[in-house]
């Protein structure tokens, strides 16, 4: 897929200041363009799968994020919007009312050839039901105190402390955004997901980063000390225990596993992406 050609009101990209290439503009430019091309009606999944590539964004776009601007398969340092499409194709090729722009109130745009989002079968082990050892994957949540809501979310990963094991997971599914009291009561499975306030307690809310609004956060994470550690296991579901921790970087494969389910492995080439296979693929 081609870009298309840009308006009066965009600068070049070799123009672009420094500060509009920072995190905040980047992102705003591809939260704008996510819901201005991935909201879109959707397109039963046999059809996806099957039907004839185009260079009509409704059929060939499958996701917008950040990443870093490759060109001719090499890297320029320079970040930018991704633009990720099922096939990838010469100007010349397309008509202008498929043409994506080149640039976003002058930040730069890139146009990636990625192929389809498939949605992989669900593993045999259903991650929302109550498990003992719990593993990372599974579902776990806290109970709202103001009884408005049930919620449940993911067991992101076992650590270690000075004073036993934790669950870690993130500061909204632990700590309510940090509303939730300290000593709180960690459920395994989440009450959404059928877990019992009387028999499914696993841990209790121990600390969490608190979230700032209005600026970009480096982490959403909270931590939940585990009453009895022959209760958990630090064994991903269907990946296995983690063999390391490095920094993440471009192109780094990415295994995960949630308790939506869903199991992929990837090419980190864009951050902060949103994807068009929940509307491809039902």
């Amino acid at each position: 897929m081609a870009t298309r050609p840009k308006t009066p009101t965009h600068r070049p990209a070799g123009n672009v200041p420094a500060a509009a290439r920072n995190s905040s503009d980047l992102r705003a430019a591809k939260q704008e363009y996510s819901k201005r091309l991935l909201a879109r009606p959707s397109m039963p999944a046999a059809r996806a799968l099957t039907s004839a590539i185009s260079p009509n964004p409704d059929l060939n776009l499958v996701g917008v994020g950040v990443g870093e601007k490759l060109v001719d398969g090499r890297r320029t340092g320079v970040m930018a919007v991704k633009f990720l499409v099922r096939a990838k194709y010469a100007e010349s090729h397309m008509s202008e009312e498929h043409l994506l722009p080149k640039s976003i109130d002058g930040v730069p745009v890139d146009v990636e050839e990625v192929g389809l989002f498939r949605a992989f079968a669900a593993p045999a082990l259903d991650p929302r039901t109550r498990m003992r050892p719990a593993q990372p994957g599974c579902s776990v949540g806290f109970a709202d105190p103001n009884n408005q809501f049930t919620m449940a979310g993911t067991f992101g990963a076992l650590v270690q402390g000075a004073n036993g094991v934790y669950i870690l997971s993130n500061n909204h599914v632990l700590a309510d955004e940090g509303q939730l009291q300290i000593g709180s009561p960690i459920y395994q499975p989440g009450l959404l997901d059928g877990g019992n306030t009387v028999t499914d307690q696993i841990a209790q809310l121990t600390n969490f980063v608190a979230l700032q609004a209005g600026v970009l956060n480096s982490v959403d994470c909270a931590v939940a000390a585990v009453g009895n550690p022959g209760d958990v296991s630090n064994s991903i579901l269907q990946i296995g225990p983690p063999q390391g921790a490095g920094a993440a970087t471009m192109d780094m494969t990415v295994q995960k596993f949630g308790s939506s389910p869903k199991s992929v492995i990837s090419v980190r080439r864009a951050a902060a992406s949103e994807r068009s296979s929940d509307r491809w693929l039902r």
